[in-house]
């Protein structure tokens, strides 16, 4: 059971970070809110085919200049992890889910997804 809340603000904040990102033409193919029951918080998950490319501190300094535009600092850098499309988790859930890009998410509760438990999760994208 999550007992840690998503909250609409930081939902609609990340959907924000994603359209920024964007804006930029990073090629964004999947983001989503995942629930980690081990350490009781949400991560918000990016995920870049070009990461191997251009590096993750790339990214991560990418993101964090996009962060630091918004007014309010209801995301930081510390709730981000950005990780390789091709990445296990990744694959097994493109498998399953097709979402984006656009206003639409899915939500999974106490799911499995292609053998995945997934706690809680918001999936902004999944290409």
């Amino acid at each position: 059971m999550v007992n840690n809340i998503l909250t609409d603000i930081r939902i609609q904040h990340g959907r924000q970070l994603i359209e920024g990102i964007d804006s930029l033409n990073l090629s964004l193919k999947a983001a989503l809110w995942l629930y980690d029951s081990s350490i009781d918080k949400w991560r918000l998950i990016l995920s870049f085919p070009m990461l191997h490319q251009r590096g993750t501190r790339y990214f991560y300094k990418t993101v964090q200049s996009l962060l630091l535009k918004f007014p309010e600092r209801i995301i930081s850098l510390q709730d981000i992890s950005i990780i390789d499309y091709n990445e296990t988790f990744i694959t097994l859930l493109k498998g399953a889910i097709k979402i984006g890009p656009g206003p639409a998410t899915a939500r999974f509760t106490n799911s499995f997804i292609n053998g995945i438990r997934v706690d809680d999760a918001l999936v902004y994208r999944m290409l």
